[in-house]
C-alpha cells in the first residue's frame, strides 16, 4: 500500500527550504531595486529579469558573471550568506 503524501518525512524539511530559498530571493530582489537593476516584481521568483539584474550587477562589480545568487554576490549586496545556502 503506498504512504500518503502527507507521511513522507522529508516534506517538511523540504517546505521550509523553500520558503528560505523565497525570502532571500525577496531579500536579493528588494536589494537589486535599491540599486537600480532591478525594475520587477518583488515576488522571491528568480525569473528573467532577476538574472539579467544579477548578470549586470556581477558584470558592473567585476565578479564572477553567471545570473544567479551566489556567495560573492550576496556579500557585494550586504547580505548575510545563510549557513544552509549553497551554490
Amino acid at each position: 500500500m503506498q504512504q500518503p503524501y502527507y507521511t513522507t518525512p522529508y516534506l517538511l524539511s523540504d517546505a521550509l527550504a523553500s520558503r528560505q530559498g523565497v525570502a532571500l530571493i525577496v531579500c536579493v530582489q528588494k536589494a537589486l531595486a535599491e540599486r537600480e537593476y532591478y525594475a520587477g516584481e518583488i515576488d522571491g521568483i528568480v525569473g528573467q529579469e532577476t538574472e539579467t539584474a544579477l548578470f549586470l550587477f556581477q558584470m558592473d562589480l567585476e565578479l564572477n558573471i553567471t545570473g544567479s545568487i551566489n556567495s560573492a554576490t550576496l556579500e557585494k549586496l550586504n547580505i548575510v550568506t545563510p549557513e544552509w545556502f549553497s551554490q
